[in-house]
Parts: C-alpha cells; sequence; structure tokens
C-alpha cells in the first residue's frame, strides 16, 4: 500500500507573494550629506510606474483637448446689435453703419499728416495771435 501524502490545493498551498520591485527600476536620492531641517524624501521612487502615471493623466486631460482643438461646431452671431432683442431690424442696421464708418474713419486718419489734432491746434493758435507760422508735423522736436 502507497503512502497518502498531504496533499494541499495549489491555490491554498503557494501564498501570492508580493511582486517585487525590479531595483533597476527604482530611484532613490543621491544626497552625500543630511542637512539638518531639509525635508527627507522617503525611499525611492518608481521610475517606470510614476512615468506610466504621468502618461496615463496626459492622455485624460491634453490628449481630450487637442482633439477637441480645431473643431467649432457653433456658430456665433457676433453682428453689432444681434444679441441686443430691443433693436428691430432698421435699428440694427443704422448701428452697424455706424460702427462702420467709424472703422472706417480710424482707419483713414491714422496716416493722415494734414488733419492731426496737434497740427490743428497749433494753427488755430497761430491763427488767433495774426501770425502765420509753418507748422511742423513732428511738433518741433
Amino acid at each position: 500500500m502507497k503512502k497518502k501524502k498531504n496533499v494541499i490545493p495549489r491555490a491554498v498551498a503557494v501564498p501570492k507573494q508580493a511582486a517585487k520591485p525590479n531595483p533597476f527600476e527604482l530611484k532613490g536620492s543621491n544626497r552625500k550629506f543630511d542637512v539638518l531641517g531639509k525635508r527627507d524624501k522617503e525611499g525611492k521612487k518608481n521610475v517606470i510606474q510614476s512615468r506610466e502615471e504621468a502618461v496615463n493623466k496626459r492622455k485624460k486631460t491634453l490628449l481630450v483637448e487637442y482633439k477637441q482643438l480645431r473643431k467649432a461646431n457653433t456658430f456665433i452671431d457676433r453682428r453689432f446689435g444681434e444679441d441686443d432683442p430691443r433693436l428691430n431690424e432698421e435699428d440694427k442696421a443704422l448701428a452697424r453703419f455706424q460702427a462702420q464708418r467709424i472703422r472706417d474713419a480710424k482707419k483713414s486718419t491714422r496716416f493722415s499728416l494734414q488733419d492731426s489734432s496737434a497740427a490743428a491746434a497749433a494753427a488755430a493758435a497761430a491763427g488767433q495771435r495774426g501770425q502765420q507760422q509753418q507748422v511742423l508735423t513732428h511738433g518741433g522736436v
């Protein structure tokens, strides 16, 4: 007769061991001296795990923003007076026309040497004194 061995099921026999980290994946602090009052970072860091967490975090945040970067699925009407419900169509058209005229006037007088406010004020002052002075465009400086 054969002797019976104590047979223990394999799942119970071999307890799960904690996975030991690879020593080459760990990074410790390379301090030469302990400085009093300086915070000490505890232990060693798992570089591979930290890198994976950083990549996953970027995928959750930056990748989503990048995919939505040049997508515009809404049209925003930025015409002058369009967002004001109190204005009727004629008033909106008049307000747009006035805004366009103001824009055009600013553009046309930007480089105008003849009708600058400093030159006009100097000419008016010279005209009041009864003198004819030549007005310089740069203010005489």
